[in-house]
């Protein structure tokens, strides 16, 4: 196990001071450090530069209830553990700390005992979290060659990783982090893909199902049919490879079949036949799907209207827009905007 980096967010500094001369800290100092910040500013900045493992979280900093700051440590630091600490014992405090994603919450003054029981808690789970990457690769490779994903290995990644033989409501960000790590094993070549966005939009919805589990499954189906949809991993084809490469590639031009036979040097009409025989697919269809897959995150942005989508994909005419996007999403965009209207994030 490599060193644990811990950091402690509280006004008050003889709470470092506390931990530090605990028998847990004071006798793995080779092992373990410990830094310490009184503000969430400090905070940030901190996260910002560092990677730590554990984190300790007063609950309320400069009389504000700082456990809505574990969101935030989040988005940072995804893969950090929070422990909440504080002097209110109250079953909602509690009940808020876990539902915004804390990993434990311990109450002041904090007692020696419980203290080393909850690091060694969140080292076992690291030594989980290590083993269930495993089955991430696993799941991975399952999704690479287009196979049917084992359900018992997807029930196996998920009871292990997220712990549900000890909790029985997960926070948001440990199926963020399930499907990270997932995302993480897949190839996109040259590409620079955002895993954490995709990740916290396919696990978002998934706490507020009844069958979590089911949610989840579901989530890795799609992720398997729109990774092999746009990457078309079994192809070996240096010339479709790079087709697909170009077109996936961000850029403020409008792909068309004309202009990635450009960007190749490649004659149009046999990189048109070659695409088709290689995929099963023509060219011009696959860009009309990956831009209707891209019409479905662009959606999900509220800062973004219709019209805007529709001139950053290429699109003029308003009904072949909502036409394609039909055939491609099962549902019209005035559907699809509904029933995703919850899940939308700011730029």
């Amino acid at each position: 196990m490599k060193k644990i980096n811990c950091l402690v967010i509280d006004p008050d500094s003889n709470v470092a001071l506390s931990l530090m001369q605990m028998d847990f800290i004071s006798k793995n100092l080779d092992s373990v450090s410990l830094e310490h910040v009184e503000s969430i500013i400090e905070a940030k900045k901190k996260l910002q530069n560092k990677i730590f493992q554990i984190i300790f979280l007063e609950s309320f900093i400069d009389k504000i209830n700082s456990t809505e700051f574990i969101k935030h440590i989040n988005r940072l630091a995804p893969f950090s553990k929070i422990i909440v600490i504080s002097k209110n014992y109250s079953y909602e405090s509690i009940r808020n700390a876990f539902l915004n994603g804390a990993d434990d919450y311990l109450t002041k003054p904090i007692d020696e005992k419980k203290f080393a029981d909850s690091i060694q808690t969140i080292i076992n789970n690291f030594k989980i979290e290590n083993t269930t990457s495993n089955i991430a690769k696993f799941i991975a490779d399952d999704i690479i060659h287009d196979k049917a994903i084992s359900e018992s290995l997807l029930k196996k990644y998920h009871d292990e990783y997220l712990g549900l033989n000890n909790f029985d409501n997960i926070p948001a960000q440990k199926y963020i982090t399930a499907i990270f790590f997932i995302l993480e094993e897949l190839p996109k070549y040259s590409l620079d893909i955002n895993n954490s966005f995709l990740a916290k939009i396919s696990a978002e919805w998934i706490i507020e199902e009844t069958n979590q589990f089911e949610a989840f499954k579901y989530s890795i189906y799609k992720i398997k049919t729109a990774y092999n949809h746009l990457f078309f991993p079994q192809i070996k084809s240096s010339i479709v490879r790079k087709a697909i490469e170009e077109v996936l590639a961000p850029s403020a031009e409008i792909k068309t079949v004309s202009y990635i036979a450009k960007k190749l040097f490649i004659n149009q009409s046999y990189l048109s036949v070659t695409f088709k025989t290689d995929t099963g697919i023509s060219l011009s269809k696959y860009i009309s799907r990956v831009k209707m897959y891209g019409a479905m995150l662009l959606m999900l942005n509220i800062d973004l209207d219709l019209h805007k989508i529709m001139n950053i994909l290429g699109y003029k005419d308003e009904r072949h827009f909502n036409r394609n996007f039909k055939i491609h999403c099962g549902m019209s965009v005035f559907e699809y905007s509904q029933k995703y209207k919850k899940y939308k994030f700011n730029s």
